[in-house]
């Protein structure tokens, strides 16, 4: 076993990731979901997941704040930094894991980036070099999404955000606006959308920035008071394009829906007099399933999104837990189950 690795056998089920969801009834008054449960005490290094993928090979990886695991249905595999060890994770605060086109599992840190070499079992990362202007811009990655063209867009938890060139191993960095009105991207980068022009989406604690497929700064969409077709909340946690071409924004008021031909976004929040609306107005993720779906993942609930605009509640947690219900990451698996964690 290689340094910064350990191996713990799966033996009861507990509260921690619930990672698969088996089946849905929906009853008319009680939903009912079997879930199951894996924590620490079955080997996963923290109970606080804040990513999930489901690599090629069948393998679900979670990402937390100490550690990267690896679980294969019956044990856990847990890979940690270790110092004098360049081949391990650059840190054990995981925030982002991303899967390739071409199958490679990448991981984003408070560390850098890094990207797992499956035949050798090791990592090669991409960490800050002030001497270097073509390394990576800064430490804390948040999100990565891929083009057409192999390469990556990196957002980092200070609003940066790069372009990563993997033929060339180099990364453009992009300035940051003193204030919406500026040239650059405003405001800390929290969700990225590449649509289907090519067009990039960034969303922030102060709106959304797009560019354009030259890297340009084309619009800027704020919270405007007076205009009931802007976005509700500048406060920006997710971004989608569903199959029609519309782009969905989840805020912490609501999710609004984009209509490029009208240039108008329409809002949809909740109402405590209509049970078929929004369960919470803070939305964290989003995710489009293979039926056209809009899955919405709030504070302590699921909720699902029909054609026609009803919202379904699946899933209520605990009322008295804290904050740690939210849904952070979706993934769906090769047999088209749903792990959250």
């Amino acid at each position: 076993m290689l340094p910064g690795m350990t191996t713990k056998k799966f033996r009861t089920c507990a509260l921690g990731i619930v990672f698969q969801l088996h089946s849905i009834f929906l009853f008319a008054q009680t939903p009912y979901i079997p879930f199951r449960h894996l924590s620490n005490d079955d080997g996963l290094s923290q109970n606080h997941v804040t990513s999930i993928l489901q690599d090629r090979q069948g393998f679900m990886w979670f990402a937390t704040a100490e550690g990267l695991n690896r679980f294969d249905g019956y044990e856990f595999t847990v890979y940690s930094h270790v110092d004098d060890d360049s081949t391990s994770i650059p840190h054990d605060n995981i925030n982002e894991l991303f899967l390739d086109s071409d199958g490679e599992i990448w991981l984003g840190s408070v560390n850098g980036l890094a990207k797992y070499n499956r035949d050798r079992n090791t990592f090669t990362s991409f960490v800050p070099d002030p001497k270097n202007k073509n390394a990576v811009s800064w430490s804390r990655v948040n999100r990565v999404i891929e083009d057409r063209h192999g390469n990556f867009w990196i957002t980092f938890l200070t609003g940066m955000v790069d372009y990563f060139d993997r033929k060339k191993n180099t990364f453009k960095h992009f300035p940051i606006a003193s204030d919406v009105s500026g040239k650059g991207i405003y405001g800390e980068a929290t969700a990225l959308l590449l649509d289907k022009r090519e067009n990039l989406w960034i969303g922030t604690f102060q709106g959304i920035t797009v560019l354009n497929a030259r890297h340009e700064v084309v619009r800027k969409f704020v919270h405007d008071p007076k205009n009931p077709f802007s976005i509700t909340s500048n406060t920006v946690h997710d971004i989608i394009q569903d199959r029609d071409g519309n782009i969905w924004v989840s805020t912490d008021s609501g999710i609004n829906s984009y209509d490029a031909r009208t240039d108008q976004f329409t809002r949809f929040a909740h109402d405590e007099g209509n049970e078929n609306s929004l369960s919470r107005n803070v939305v964290r993720r989003m995710l489009e399933d293979k039926e056209g779906r809009i899955w919405l993942a709030t504070v302590g609930w699921i909720s699902s999104i029909a054609r026609q605009i009803a919202f379904t509640i699946l899933w209520q947690a605990n009322p008295l837990r804290s904050a740690s219900a939210i849904i952070q990451s979706t993934a769906s698996t090769a047999t088209g189950s749903t792990t959250c964690g």
